[in-house]
């Protein structure tokens, strides 16, 4: 099934996706989605800006909000509950660091949310660009989600066209053959080089 935006009643300013391990303070969700910054970002969105938002993964790890009705949480959804989430939501909040390449971040963009990553992330940057999102960082939160908005509301974005120009399964596939073709074709080189020397 492809993942295609809908019609949904808008119900959050933002969503984020940080598994639990078996503690809130440490593991290897911990640090591959990055929950201090995550935990940071929410923090400032909620008790800085007023914004509402739903947060997956950790219902039960302490949050310091001055309203806690501005956060709806969950420990856990079944896929398309979640998908449901991203779609009655303006955008996601990916702090990660260290995750390889968050596929939330292909979902957001087919359902045609724009992203808000945490700029040291070391994959899934070729996906954030002026039709996607923003990059930020601690120092940056409010002031790169004030801009997202910005450009939100005036119909700026376009994450999901953008991505089908750029990345789907057409095109990857085409860059992965390509690919395979020129590692072959290397092979060979070294092949006959080795042969001939």
């Amino acid at each position: 099934m492809q993942l295609e935006p809908d019609n949904k009643e808008i119900l959050y300013d933002f969503i984020c996706y940080c598994p639990k391990d078996d503690s809130c303070e440490n593991g290897w969700h911990y640090h591959n989605k990055n929950w201090p910054l995550t935990r940071r970002t929410i923090e400032t969105l909620c008790n800085s800006m007023g914004l509402k938002g739903f947060l997956v993964g950790r219902e039960d790890c302490e949050i310091n909000l001055k309203k806690p009705e501005l956060l709806e949480k969950k420990v856990w959804l079944d896929y398309y509950d979640f998908i449901d989430k991203i779609r009655e939501s303006k955008i996601m909040i990916v702090a990660s660091k260290e995750d390889a390449s968050p596929r939330t971040l292909t979902e957001d963009l087919l359902l045609n949310k724009p992203i808000l990553v945490n700029e040291e992330i070391l994959g899934g940057w070729k996906y954030v660009n002026s039709q996607t999102g923003l990059f930020y960082t601690e120092e940056t939160i409010i002031q790169q989600t004030v801009e997202l908005m910005r450009r939100l509301r005036e119909n700026q974005l376009s994450p999901r066209d953008y991505f089908f120009k750029n990345h789907g399964r057409d095109i990857s596939g085409k860059k992965f053959k390509d690919f395979l073709l020129n590692l072959s074709m290397l092979e060979k080189f070294s092949q006959v080089f080795q042969e001939n020397m």
